[in-house]
């Protein structure tokens, strides 16, 4: 007889590769009635919370040294997620000064499908025919939080630097 020995119940957590979160899950352990002794019938059922701690973190790597672009001119550079996430991830590219540097597209859309394949974001260099001087602009990209997975909210924006060389004083 074993009925005075603690007995253990291992719970495994099942690594997968999505970006979905620490999770809590409820293990309930119950008597069941046909096959135990009739005195132990009435034993409520008793629940564990077990929280699964997700070993992936969001993120995205954007592959870009300084770009050197002529008015008029383009560049490119790409980004990509470093992981799978549970629902789409928007990322924002945006200029910090549209007047020097125009990007497209605006936004990157990553799926569960696509995370993977780096998105090529263009840069133009903005004829302003202003003898100005080259400039250093930055661009930022950035999670759209309200509609990317919440698990890439917390992921901080990053930085591309882009020097536009001025046409206008040549």
């Amino acid at each position: 007889n074993n009925w005075d020995t603690p007995q253990t119940i291992t719970v495994a957590g099942v690594d997968d590769s999505i970006i979905d979160g620490d999770t809590q899950t409820n293990v309930t352990i119950t008597v069941v009635d046909a096959s135990s002794d009739d005195n132990f019938d009435s034993i409520a059922d008793q629940t564990i919370t077990v929280t699964t701690t997700d070993d992936e973190t969001a993120g995205f790597t954007v592959d870009a040294s300084l770009l050197t672009i002529d008015e008029g001119e383009t560049g490119s550079f790409s980004v990509v997620l470093d992981g799978e996430p549970s629902s789409n991830v928007v990322l924002l590219v945006t200029s910090i000064d549209t007047s020097e540097v125009a990007v497209s597209p605006g936004t990157l859309t990553f799926t569960d499908s696509n995370w993977n394949v780096p998105q090529t974001v263009t840069v133009q260099g903005v004829i302003d025919n202003a003898v100005d001087g080259n400039s250093n602009r930055l661009l930022t990209v950035s999670v759209d939080n309200q509609n990317s997975s919440i698990a890439f909210n917390a992921v901080p924006a990053q930085t591309v630097s882009v020097v536009t060389n001025d046409i206008s004083d040549e």
